[in-house]
Formats: C-alpha cells, structure tokens, sequence
C-alpha cells in the first residue's frame, strides 16, 4: 500500500473530502489529488500534521 493509497483510504473512512483535507492542511486540493493518485508525495514536514488529522502514526 502507498502513501497515496492510504491517504485516500484514510479520508475516505472519514466521509472527508480532498477539498476539505487541503483546507485543513493549509494546501490546495490539486496537492491531495496528486498524493493519492501516487503522482507526488507529502513533504516530510507535512506528515505530522497528516498523522495528526487522521488521529494515527505513518
């Protein structure tokens, strides 16, 4: 599973959308689109704060 694949599950779960996961995080939603479409990948920096919302460890 990748990370893009378990963003998308994990948002998914919580009936979140991408636009509501990148106003959270302070990003665009085309940010999110490109993580789980394993396009591109969260900045390091960003986990936390990732880990944070979903309420679990990466």
């Amino acid at each position: 599973m990748t990370i893009g694949s378990t963003i998308r599950q994990l948002r998914q779960e919580q009936d979140i959308t991408q636009e509501q996961l990148a106003e959270a995080l302070g990003i665009t939603s085309r940010a999110v689109s490109q993580w789980e479409c394993d396009r591109t990948t969260p900045d390091i920096s960003q986990l936390p704060a990732l880990a944070n919302f979903f309420d679990v460890t990466f």
